[in-house]
């Protein structure tokens, strides 16, 4: 085999490697994205969650204060009668 042939069958390897190398790497890009994506979600749907419970808590929050209130207990305690 010519040298000229050896070197061009190598450049051909290298070629194919790299287009195997390529192709690794645009699935591999692809299946980040859409890993990325998945995650967008769930972040929004736990986002949501997060907003609700804090509601939830804010109302309830606003409820005791307004127990506390009618009984007439503040920071110090209950009221003396």
């Amino acid at each position: 085999m010519s040298e000229m042939s050896e070197l061009a069958r190598r450049v051909e390897l290298v070629e194919m490697r790299l287009s195997a190398d390529q192709l690794l790497v645009h699935r591999s890009v692809s299946q980040l994205q859409r890993d990325v994506k998945e995650i967008g979600e769930t972040q929004r749907e736990h986002t949501a969650k997060l907003d609700e419970h804090t509601a939830k808590l804010d109302e309830l929050g606003r409820m005791v204060h307004a127990i506390v209130r009618h009984l007439g207990i503040d920071d110090q305690g209950p009221s003396p009668s």
